[in-house]
């Protein structure tokens, strides 16, 4: 067993690389007051030689939500509040690695399901938005989500009643439910299950209290790319939709890096799930 010496500041950094210890916790945490600052690691990290980085073990300590959170250059972050508090401890643990997520929409088939299920997809959305062309009976989705064991099944909705959409959620036991319509924090409360929420770029930062926010276009679902620009700088954990498909799926993680990726046409062939392009798509995923 090896002992991690924890520091604060500056100076206890200073006093810590005059001894031998070799693994150097850098906590985000100030014991004082305890406010977070997530740039107390990057600072007392550039303090450092290339031969004291090279002959010391870095960690990242507190406030660590996302692997955006995680600053480069450290050799492990110490994560507690953000497993605890997840509902998806072993979803937030894939994220927190750095390895995309990925959610597979607008399945129809029990075929589709259980290849999704073989697959290890993340997550496969029902559909019960009845324009859609996505749309199935709530029969054909508990024949469907009785063939998921690990992926998680998602039930997307959309300006439906908060009755219909727990009633439906609850009758599946679906594992999340998404909110693709104009539903506000409210309605997201009186969920019965984790929400995902749908929000277009200049939604992101508004302040929507739900498991994963999902950046979209003006048309979820619609497979319409949308000016992801705004999304290159922002701190915010975000899904990301609209005009995903194999060909791109590589671009987009690399540009806007979200902590994953949500496909409905982009891995269609002739308007129906296409499980070579959803291999790809995993295959891709994984090499990440």
């Amino acid at each position: 067993m090896d002992a991690l010496c924890e520091v604060h500041t500056a100076k206890e950094l200073e006093k810590v690389l005059h001894t031998d210890a070799e693994i150097i916790g850098i906590n985000n945490r100030n014991l004082h007051n305890f406010t977070m600052d997530l740039s107390t690691t990057t600072t007392l990290l550039n303090t450092l030689s290339p031969e004291q980085r090279r002959s010391k073990k870095i960690v990242c300590e507190s406030g660590v939500y996302s692997f955006r959170d995680i600053p480069e250059g450290v050799d492990a972050a110490l994560v507690g509040s953000a497993i605890m508090k997840s509902t998806l401890p072993e979803l937030k643990l894939k994220e927190l690695r750095g390895k995309p997520l990925l959610k597979i929409c607008g399945i129809r088939e029990v075929e589709e399901a259980q290849e999704c299920e073989r697959l290890r997809v993340d997550f496969v959305g029902f559909n019960f938005v009845a324009p859609s062309r996505r749309c199935i009976p709530v029969q054909k989705a508990a024949l469907l989500r009785a063939e998921l064991k690990q992926t998680k099944a998602v039930g997307i909705f959309q300006n439906q009643s908060i009755e219909e959409v727990n009633f439906i959620a609850q009758s599946l036991n679906l594992d999340l439910i998404q909110l693709s319509g104009e539903e506000d924090q409210t309605f997201i409360d009186a969920c019965a299950k984790p929400v995902i929420k749908t929000v277009t770029p200049d939604q992101l930062n508004l302040d929507l209290k739900a498991e994963y926010l999902l950046v979209d276009g003006p048309k979820p679902g619609s497979g319409t790319p949308a000016d992801f620009s705004s999304l290159e700088n922002t701190a915010q954990p975000f899904l990301l939709a609209g005009g995903v498909t194999t060909d791109n799926a590589w671009q987009l993680l690399n540009t806007f890096h979200p902590i994953g990726l949500d496909v409905a046409s982009g891995i269609e062939t002739h308007g129906r799930i296409d499980i070579n392009k959803v291999t790809h798509l995993v295959n891709l995923l994984s090499s990440c």
